[in-house]
């Protein structure tokens, strides 16, 4: 299963490839997290884009231990125990875990095999999804949620309200990542990711929360080999937010404004 997050820059790399090779007797090595950042990166960023997220206003999900992975075929996984923390009690979260949020009182937990669980505070769970590829991103507000599954063959995004699942399919997309909510509080809002089709170029996408609008902005005709002179857009640093009908990105720390189509303003 793809999991794919970006490493804090200011962090010290937790790279598999620098674990000692592992035995046929001991496959797994497991540690306590201890201090992942320098100065300038804390705890919480590292922790955000290694796939277990916080909120300001909710209970915080905390590691508390770290198992690292080393397939046969290269690169893994980190897997995390982790306890939702609501101040007064500490819930620990059964099994391990790839990612994971605080979600609406509870958490939102993606395991190994793929599954997204909603655990409520009483330790109660919910299975949300199946076949989920990316840790869910939340919105500022702590109302939405949304991630990627497989299905078919094809990447889907689904975006989750708190009361009602929506997928939105068709788009022929095979990979999606990145995503980044508008910083609104409505009952509708836009969010951003980098997505790419099988055999074309990854480059940003935006839609409504309800699925409307969903639109290619940037490499939409380019395919794999193409010249990069026929309209290639490098993939941004960091989704900065939205304006009233640009969508803000950083590219080799510079801003930049993707003008929005009609439908996304």
């Amino acid at each position: 299963m793809p999991f794919l997050h970006p490493t804090c820059k200011k962090a010290r790399p937790f790279a598999h490839t620098q674990m000692p090779k592992l035995t046929l007797l001991s496959r797994w090595e497991l540690r306590l997290v201890l201090a992942l950042c320098t100065a300038g990166c804390t705890q919480e960023e590292a922790n955000i884009q290694r796939g277990i997220a916080t909120h300001p206003t909710t209970a915080q999900l905390e590691i508390v231990e770290e198992l690292h992975l080393t397939p046969a075929g290269g690169d893994g996984p980190s897997w995390f125990r982790v306890v939702l923390n609501h101040g007064a009690h500490k819930l620990p979260i059964k099994e391990w875990v790839i990612g994971g949020a605080p979600w609406q009182g509870g958490a939102l937990v993606l395991r190994p095999s793929g599954r997204l669980e909603w655990v409520m505070d009483d330790g109660t769970t919910e299975l949300i999804d199946e076949g989920v590829l990316i840790p869910p991103t939340l919105s500022h507000d702590n109302r939405f949620s949304a991630w990627a599954t497989e299905e078919g063959g094809e990447v889907v995004l689904v975006v989750h309200d708190g009361k009602r699942k929506r997928s939105f399919r068709g788009h022929q997309l095979i990979s999606v990542g990145s995503i980044v909510w508008e910083k609104r509080e409505a009952a509708k809002r836009r969010l951003a990711f980098i997505g790419a089709k099988n055999g074309g170029v990854a480059g940003l996408w935006a839609l409504w929360s309800d699925g409307e609008g969903m639109s290619c902005l940037t490499n939409c005709t380019l395919k794999v080999g193409d010249p990069l002179d026929q309209g290639y857009s490098p993939l941004p640093d960091r989704i900065l937010g939205f304006e009233a009908d640009a969508l803000v990105v950083e590219v080799s720390d510079q801003e930049v404004r993707i003008s929005l189509p009609k439908e996304l303003r």
